[in-house]
């Protein structure tokens, strides 16, 4: 049950953070931070843009965003704008234009309604006053040597990001490659450098910070443009019980010729379902489908984020604080999240180790633990493209199921299906790199209270053919209630069947569970079970069936057909909830083949045939044989050769006396006789009497080789013959 939304190209730098997505069980996810897999009526944000004096500002760029921005406008002559169609959610809406410092501010949606807001943008053009900052820093190549002058670098609102058309300040590089800006108010920002060297594209970005009346330094490293498209591969568990702990593993990948830097991975845990609730995004408050119990990443992250949402807040969709580490410097690319919706306060700590023990703790006294967020410096390519996928850029999210589908019945009191609202909650990851390539995939896991596992096992897995199979039909049930109506049908080989009447091979049942009842098909090749209760069978609570837990169903005893080879018969169990499991047990068997030749050789005279060994040149010497399975099951695939005087050819074959089955072929030329034979039944023969002449001295065999399917080497008879002159 997996979803894979793909690669989506992005306009900005942005940490590919969704909170409140909640993925439908079917469909492709959400973009904006609507909660409920629903659908709800999309919403609005309207107002108008100002400068400091109130004067209206036309034709400034106005976006909203998750942070990354999913809707935008321009003001018009009285500096109003509109941002429509956006599902129910906290989003940042942000204001930028030329020669004016940025300006954004938290707005929340509710569904079917316009949310208001007003920004006042500070002109850049003025005097700088006591709040302004400003910049300084150096372009470099990526291995950091310097670059030459003439560089132009823009610096942009962080919320827009480097393609932004609008810009804050622009400067360049000078002969050492410095460069620097001023007069910048409070706020977050990005530098942005480009270059063409050679035809080649190179670009680069710094974040940064700036506080009132600070100077920060950023230096902009200058990277090659290439492709390099990320994908997430990987997802979690489809069905697990209430009460299971299991984890959410994916691999980031960059399937291009150049890797993928300064990757933001964040992992979202899905919200509940609420149809019955008011329009507009869920409260969080105790509403987490899964509980956040540890994450494995298997590559070393530089830095790490956990969105907390406290059990003891006031509700809403907005998470209270944020866990970072290591702290209190986290690299510029690892940007800080401007509205305080996802972030309301930020705790740092020494280590990311320190982070993950702060959010193992927080979740287990009952705050949920919201999305978890690495950042990565560099993901390898693979090698070649479209290779092995390298499991060192895997991670695992570990949670704990809390809530099941049961909670959740529908009117008519079935339980929801998988389509239906809460019957399966989604988990979404996104990662986005500084080559501006995004990707989400979101995996769907249905949680139930009682799961159903069906296991055949056979008694002894090699049998011999002809003879009896035993096998043993247990039921699973891995939740904490018990399963009601379980049905199961024991679909059999056709092989397992009489040879002579064609009879169905099941011999009979043993243990029959109490309660149970067992019927056949019409031609009896299905058996089925009806099962009126499956009591809890996870005595460890592991959420696993064991080889030591099951609840007996029946022995089945069928007869095995009498030939070698592999017969399997399948079981399939459903339940009334609808939910089934198969297993398939194979048996192997085993002929036990005793074939018994004759090769006797001697002079046809008035009376019969006379047993000799040692014959005169000239003499007609006659040959008797026969092959007899003397086993009670078929010889398959027999090849026989009947070879004569192969070494000195003393023998010359003349004519065939007798000849049963009548397919045996002889030739003159090689003094040989060879039959092909695709069955040889229990107590059938092969016969062949033939006539030589001598003519040769000395001493030789006629030898009978003889190969089957059941044979591990060939069966081989000499009868030893001489001929004198």
């Amino acid at each position: 049950m997996k979803l894979d939304v793909g690669a989506r190209r992005m306009s900005s730098r942005v940490t590919g953070m969704l909170l409140a997505a909640a993925l439908a069980c079917a469909g492709d996810p959400p973009v904006g931070p609507g909660n409920s897999a629903g659908p709800l009526a999309p919403g609005s944000i309207a107002g108008r843009v100002r400068d400091a004096g109130g004067a209206a500002l036309a034709g400034v760029r106005v976006t909203a965003g998750t942070p990354s921005p999913v809707a935008s406008a321009v003001t018009d002559r009285e500096g109003r704008f509109t941002l429509g169609d956006l599902q129910p959610g906290a989003y940042v809406v942000a204001a930028v234009a030329d020669g004016y410092g940025p300006v954004s501010s938290s707005v929340v949606v509710t569904a079917g309604s316009a949310s208001a807001v007003d920004l006042a943008l500070a002109s850049l053009t003025d005097e700088p006053g006591p709040q302004a900052g400003s910049v300084a820093g150096r372009v470099l190549r990526a291995d950091g040597a310097l670059v030459g002058g003439g560089i132009e670098v823009r610096v942009r609102a962080a919320a827009e990001g480097c393609d932004a058309e609008a810009g804050i300040a622009t400067g360049a590089t000078d002969a050492l490659g410095r460069w620097g800006a001023r007069g910048l108010p409070p706020g977050d920002y990005v530098a942005c450098a480009r270059a063409s060297v050679g035809g080649r594209s190179f670009s680069g970005s710094s974040a940064f910070t700036l506080g009132a009346g600070s100077s920060v330094e950023a230096d902009v490293l200058l990277r090659q443009q290439v492709s390099a498209p990320s994908a997430l591969e990987g997802g979690g568990a489809g069905v697990v019980a209430l009460g299971d702990v299991f984890p959410y593993t994916f691999t980031i990948v960059s399937d291009g010729e150049g890797g993928s830097h300064e990757v933001i991975v964040t992992d979202t845990l899905p919200l509940l379902d609420d149809p019955a609730g008011p329009p507009g995004p869920r409260d969080r408050d105790g509403n987490q489908a899964f509980r956040y119990v540890t994450d494995k990443p298997t590559f070393d992250p530089v830095a790490i984020r956990y969105y907390v949402d406290e059990r003891d807040d006031e509700g809403g969709t907005a998470t209270d604080l944020c866990f970072q580490g290591p702290g209190p410097s986290l690299p510029a690319p690892f940007v800080r999240p401007a509205s305080t919706a996802l972030c309301g306060a930020f705790r740092e700590f020494a280590t990311i180790a320190e982070a993950r023990t702060a959010a193992e703790t927080a979740s287990r006294d009952g705050d949920q633990i919201v999305a978890v967020e690495y950042y990565i410096e560099e993901i390898l390519a693979r090698t070649p493209t479209g290779g092995d996928v390298e499991a060192e850029d895997s991670f695992e999210v570990i949670v704990e199921a809390i809530h099941s589908v049961n909670e959740f019945r529908l009117d008519n009191g079935a339980v929801p299906a998988i389509a239906d609202e809460n019957g399966c909650w989604c988990n979404l990851v996104t990662a986005i790199s500084a080559e501006n390539d995004f990707v989400a995939k979101g995996d769907c896991t249905r949680v139930v209270e009682a799961v159903l596992e069906v296991r055949k096992t056979l008694a002894d897995a090699v049998v011999p053919a002809g003879s009896q199979a035993e096998f043993l039909v247990e039921l699973g049930n891995v939740g904490s209630a018990p399963l009601g109506e379980v049905t199961v049908n024991d679909t059999l080989d056709p092989s397992f069947s009489s040879p002579l009447t064609g009879d169905p091979g099941l011999v009979m049942e043993e243990g029959l569970c109490a309660g149970c009842t067992i019927g056949f098909s019409t031609d009896s090749s299905v058996v089925t079970i009806t099962i009126p209760s499956v009591p809890s069978t996870d005595a460890d609570g592991d959420g696993i069936l064991d080889d030591d837990e099951g609840f007996r169903v029946a022995n089945l005893v069928t007869r095995t057909p009498l030939r070698a080879g592999t017969f399997c018969n399948r079981v399939t169990a459903r339940d009334e909830a609808g939910r089934t499991d198969s297993d398939l047990a194979c048996a192997v068997t085993r002929s036990e083949v005793e074939l018994d030749v004759v090769n006797e050789d001697g002079l046809l005279g008035a009376g019969g045939f006379e047993d000799m060994e040692t014959f005169r040149v000239g003499d007609s010497v006659a040959y008797r044989t026969l092959i007899t399975n003397r086993s009670s099951v078929a010889a398959t695939g027999l090849t026989v050769l009947w070879e004569i005087a192969p070494g000195s050819r003393i023998l010359g074959f003349a004519t065939k006396l007798l000849a049963d089955p009548a397919g045996i072929a002889c030739s003159t030329a090689s003094d040989t006789c060879s039959l092909e034979l695709p069955e040889l039944g229990p107590g059938a023969s092969v016969a062949l009497d033939y006539l030589t002449v001598a003519n040769g001295v000395g001493s030789d065999v006629n030898r009978i080789r003889l190969l089957a399917a059941e044979l591990g080497l060939p069966l081989v008879n000499e009868e030893p013959t001489t001929v004198t002159p």
